[in-house]
């Protein structure tokens, strides 16, 4: 709104408050305000926790962390909620009003832990437990000033699987709901403002319940470098389980990478994915063969055919099931047949464990991990939320050689 000041053979006075004189009929126009204010705050959970398996009976699991950004003036929050809302996918706003989202399970969190840290470092912890999803906290005093941040970090202690009332499985996901649930701040011009005037929510990362989890990472003694076409090693990678429990292992996926400079058609579905005595799983703790049975894959998800497609992935479903007791490591290698690759050539391969997202993109009908917590309702999970997958092995170049080119 403009407001207008009119003048009329006005008396003007200089800076010094001497010099007097008059002017013509003017108009002073004041300045109006910014057509788009500053919103009230600004909120990011983008360095929550990443983890997307949490562990049963756990005492204070750090699951969320909000970022307040003060906007146009300091205000106060007195009443904050928060929502145990599962969103798909995970960036879905998590206010549970949506067809992806649905509440989680309240029963994975029996004790919640809130600690809000205000611009001035003040902090406040305060407690309390999810019920039908929600929990309010009405006492809060976290000062977001203008232009700083404040921030609030949610723990929880996770409950027991007793395979009953908690089971492996269970999902769990903190949103801060200033959207259909309460919500209250005061502004330092003294106005109050609730979840109408934010109409907002912010979800954190969503965690799963599990009994243990496994660990892939590529072998230290992982092959690399120059080596000579044979039935060898092309990927080393240790399986540790956590300390709370056995893993068990039933298929894994590998993705290859090759290239067939000499044109021997040597890494093709009608060569290498034709005979699955070309692939091998081997144990090497016990330095003894994991029985499998192979299945291989073109590049578009497709079981191969004998033509000419490269062999783009291997499946391995174990006959026997592999358990890595808790706490400890399982090194494994896969050994693939390349005596037809040429050294003169330098034709080349690599290997990897590919991630849940990537097969899933091809459509195909396998997954990339298979592995069971040792619960009832642990069994048969796959690769989805493996955050560590996936793991990418080294090249390996064939080299020449005077007595193993098949060039």
């Amino acid at each position: 709104m403009h407001r207008h000041f009119h003048f009329h053979a006005a008396m003007v006075f200089s800076a010094m408050g001497l010099a007097i004189g008059t002017m013509s009929a003017v108009t002073l126009t004041q300045p109006s305000r910014a057509a788009t204010p500053l919103p009230f705050f600004s909120v990011s959970a983008v360095d929550s926790p990443q983890a997307a398996i949490i562990l049963d009976s756990q005492p204070d699991v750090h699951v969320a962390h909000f970022t307040f950004r003060g906007g146009r003036e300091d205000m106060t929050i007195h009443t904050l909620t928060l929502h145990n809302c599962v969103a798909t996918p995970k960036d879905s706003d998590g206010d549970c009003i949506d067809g992806t989202e649905a509440l989680g399970s309240d029963l994975v969190a029996p004790l919640v832990t809130l600690t809000a840290t205000s611009s001035n470092g003040n902090t406040q912890v305060v407690t309390g437990v999810f019920v039908d999803g929600s929990l309010t906290f009405s006492d809060l005093s976290l000062l977001v000033a203008h232009s700083l941040t404040a921030t609030v970090d949610v723990n929880i202690s996770t409950a027991a699987i007793d395979d009953t009332a908690v089971t492996s499985g269970m999902q769990f996901q903190v949103a801060i709901n200033a959207r259909t649930k309460e919500f209250s701040a005061t502004l330092f011009s003294g106005r109050v403002i609730t979840q109408t005037d934010v109409n907002k929510n912010y979800a954190a990362n969503g965690m799963t319940l599990r009994n243990t989890k496994p660990t892939l990472t590529l072998s230290t003694l992982s092959p690399m470098g120059y080596v000579e076409p044979s039935f060898l090693e092309v990927l080393r990678v240790d399986a540790t389980a956590e300390a709370a429990g056995d893993i068990t292992f039933n298929s894994v996926v590998f993705s290859l990478t090759t290239t067939d400079n000499a044109g021997t058609v040597w890494n093709t579905c009608k060569t290498l994915g034709a005979d699955t005595s070309n692939f091998k799983l081997v144990n090497t703790l016990t330095n003894t063969e994991v029985p499998a049975t192979w299945v291989a894959y073109r590049a578009n998800g497709n079981a191969c055919t004998p033509n000419r497609d490269d062999v783009a992935f291997l499946s391995a479903t174990l006959t026997t099931a592999e358990t890595i007791p808790a706490g400890t490591t399982t090194p494994y290698a896969l050994h693939v047949q390349t005596v037809r690759a040429s050294a003169l050539q330098s034709d080349s391969m690599s290997a990897a464990l590919p991630s849940e997202t990537e097969l899933s993109a091809l459509g195909m009908d396998v997954n990339a991990l298979v592995w069971s917590d040792g619960t009832s309702g642990g069994t048969e999970i796959d690769g989805t939320i493996i955050e560590i997958l996936p793991v990418i092995g080294n090249t390996l170049i064939f080299h020449k050689s005077s007595t193993n080119d098949q060039s």
